[in-house]
């Protein structure tokens, strides 16, 4: 997960000026809404499962 989150920071600090803000950071928000979900939720589950 480490490799790929810092893929996608590099991504955005080497984009252009010429891009736009969203579109730099749509492949991050990607990965972190079908990386963070799943994380989230095995969390949860494992705090109440004491």
């Amino acid at each position: 997960m480490v490799p790929d989150l810092r893929k996608y920071i590099q991504h955005i600090s080497l984009s252009p000026d010429s891009i736009q803000p969203d579109d730099a950071v749509s492949p991050l928000m990607k990965f972190l809404d079908d990386n963070l979900i799943i994380l989230s939720e095995w969390l949860v589950r494992k705090n109440l499962s004491r």
